[in-house]
């Protein structure tokens, strides 16, 4: 499925320069770039309006790991004897209040908001544990019962721990699709009517002849009718000598042709190609989960 702002209705992919209204939390004004990897292609959005500013994951965290040092210290000086037993009721209170609001909110909004669909997702596990370690501590900070608000804490200290490696892991995955798209073609030369004229590569449908010459860029993946050359692969296969080409053979999108001159027929376009087939690998090996996540 290709699914693109899903949350604004939008449930298609958008087309090349077709225009959308969307609404959501911007974290900068201007003007962003964005990618569809399958198909292949890249647009922009503009913010024009700034909303209220949310805190980000990352300051979400670093607040979280604020606050719980406190709480590690008070948990060194009770086992130490160092600390009362009430200070350390209170302490842990204190210290952990804050966590609940900053860090627990959005989890507890996506939680209700999944409660309200009769659904269920990770969030709801991590509100419904951290929420009832909270309340029983508070109902039993004043009933002279065991706490457990550092149980709460740490929970959301470490949720969000990995959230931070996972939204760096996503930024890092969308550079590499960002750099697989800029080794694309934009155009090709496209036999049309006898005559090879220049087309945007949007337009080169299967069994279109294309010409190659010295120094351009494969625009699909196809099979050479006609010419000889020798073709730099590297970025494809890691092999820094030219492969020599010829009729019969198979050529692959975005790889550079060489010397000579070389006519082919287009096999595959795309989400066809090697090249949409590279980038979807990269997308579902950096985002994908085990079944038990």
């Amino acid at each position: 499925k290709e699914i693109l702002f899903e949350e604004e209705g939008i449930l298609e992919p958008i087309g090349v320069d077709e225009e959308k209204v969307i609404r959501f939390t911007p974290q900068e004004l201007g003007q962003h770039e964005f990618s569809c990897g399958m198909k292949m292609q890249k647009g922009s959005y503009t913010v024009v309006e700034k909303t209220r500013k949310s805190l980000s994951l990352l300051q979400r965290f670093l607040i979280t790991s604020i606050f719980t040092v406190p709480l590690v210290i008070l948990m060194i000086g009770m086992s130490t004897g160092g600390i009362s037993h009430q200070v350390m009721r209170w302490g842990t209170f204190l210290a952990t209040t804050p966590i609940m609001l900053v860090a627990g909110g959005p989890y507890i909004q996506s939680a209700w908001a999944s409660f309200k669909k009769h659904n269920a997702n990770m969030d709801t596990l991590v509100a419904l544990g951290t929420l009832v370690a909270y309340f029983y501590s508070l109902v039993a900070l004043f009933a002279g019962l065991p706490v457990y608000f550092e149980s709460a804490a740490f929970i959301f200290f470490f949720v969000l721990m990995g959230a931070v490696f996972e939204e760096k892991m996503r930024k890092n995955t969308s550079q590499a699709v960002e750099k697989l798209l800029d080794l694309q073609a934009k155009t090709a030369e496209v036999m049309r009517e006898d005559n090879y004229v220049q087309v945007p590569l949007e337009q080169v449908k299967v069994g279109d002849l294309i010409r190659v010459r010295p120094g351009e860029k494969i625009a699909v993946d196809g099979v050479v009718v006609e010419g000889i050359s020798s073709i730099d692969e590297s970025m494809v296969t890691g092999e820094s000598l030219p492969v020599d080409k010829t009729v019969g053979d198979t050529v692959i999108g975005s790889t550079i042709n060489n010397s000579g001159t070389l006519v082919f027929r287009a096999e595959k376009v795309g989400s066809e190609t090697v090249l949409a087939q590279i980038v979807d690998f990269v997308k579902k090996a950096q985002t994908s989960r085990a079944p038990i996540q």
